[in-house]
């Protein structure tokens, strides 16, 4: 699945196809390890707008200089070339051109350039205008983009929306031995792949048994991104390493950064938030099917500390253990298969994960369905 086809991540590009088309450079102000594809995707949204062009900064050439030599080759050697003459070149013309990034110590001679094209290409009619899309990723992302009616800035943070990483992650992993593993590994992939379509992607490939215990399979992919936890303050300098994003209404550390600064309380909150969504109804479900097949052998009423029970279908999954313990009519195993029914939902109930054992037996119950 293309990320950038996600609610969320698509409304990211509609906003710079919306700046683009209102005439205005764009710069893109991203965090590393942005998922690709996204000059792609803009690419294919404006084809019919712009001719699309990438230019790489070359060191120690200068703006005016590199735009000529790159675009304008046959442009007249004998005029004067500013960026008021470049942006009157009529093969310049009604080109998006992207710029992939701008070194720092080249940033300033970039900047004012950015300014002086953006006041200069005025002049020019809004159909056959050139501009810009500058991504700023990195190191790039401290110097502050300059201002300009015909500029904008658009910021990758705070973006998604709630269900992004459920669907993200529902295209990402394989079918699974039954539905309800199915189920819970996408959930689990979602929770902990947090604001991260890389990490979901990463954890997609796991067995459920794995991603139960997940702090390993974390701290392997911090160390594949080279990051060196500290605790400290969500600064900018950890947004742009991706340590952080605005997701939800609220600031929220990767994953593997929260686990390492919150710890195992952190990530049994994320399981028990997979596992709630997904077994609670399954729990209800097979509590109505466990009735529907016993109820001949069901003997009411029945008397609990919380009073009289006349309807079979008022019955708890522990209420309906006991009464069946009493019948000696189902089999052993399906005696067990109550019992882990009822204490997955006691353990979610008092919001905490699954045992893992009770957690993978229902999961084998389940292939046999």
């Amino acid at each position: 699945m293309d990320w950038w086809t996600i609610p969320g991540p698509r409304s990211f590009l509609d906003a710079v196809i919306d700046d683009v088309r209102e005439g205005k450079s764009v710069f893109l102000v991203l965090p590393e390890n942005t998922p690709g594809r996204i000059s792609q995707s803009l690419k294919e949204a404006l084809r019919e707008d712009f001719n699309w062009e990438t230019v790489s900064v070359v060191p120690g050439v200068s703006p005016v200089d590199l735009l000529y030599k790159l675009l304008v080759p046959n442009a007249d050697p004998r005029r004067l070339r500013s960026e008021s003459s470049l942006a009157g070149e009529q093969s310049f013309q009604r080109k998006l051109i992207w710029i992939e990034e701008i070194p720092a110590e080249h940033w300033a001679a970039w900047s004012r350039f950015f300014l002086e094209y953006e006041r200069v290409s005025r002049a020019v009619p809004e159909s056959r205008r050139s501009l810009f899309l500058i991504r700023m990723i990195g190191p790039a992302v401290a110097p502050k983009p300059p201002v300009a009616v015909g500029l904008s800035s658009l910021r990758w943070d705070g973006w998604l929306r709630r269900n992004d990483m459920q669907l993200y992650s529902n295209g990402c992993i394989r079918e699974r031995k039954s539905g309800l593993e199915t189920d819970l590994t996408a959930a689990l992939v979602a929770e902990l792949g947090g604001w991260d379509p890389a990490l979901c992607e990463y954890l997609a490939d796991f067995e459920l048994y794995k991603l139960i215990q997940p702090a390993q399979l974390l701290a392997q992919f911090a160390s594949e991104r080279d990051w060196c936890f500290e605790p400290g303050p969500y600064d900018e300098k950890a947004w742009s390493i991706g340590l952080w994003q605005s997701y939800l209404g609220k600031q929220a550390p990767h994953t593997s950064f929260g686990a390492f600064l919150l710890g195992e309380r952190f990530l049994k909150r994320l399981l028990w938030k997979a596992e709630i969504g997904i077994l609670m109804p399954y729990i209800e479900e097979k509590r109505q099917a466990l009735i529907e097949q016993y109820r001949m052998h069901i003997k009411l009423p029945y008397y609990s500390k919380y009073g009289v029970i006349n309807d079979v279908y008022d019955l708890e999954i522990g209420m309906l253990e006991l009464l069946l313990n009493k019948s000696d009519v189902p089999s052993k195993a399906v005696l067990q298969f109550i019992n882990n029914l009822k204490l997955a939902r006691n353990q979610l109930s008092h919001m905490t994960p699954v045992d893992r054992f009770v957690l993978l037996a229902l999961c084998r119950n389940a292939e046999e369905e």
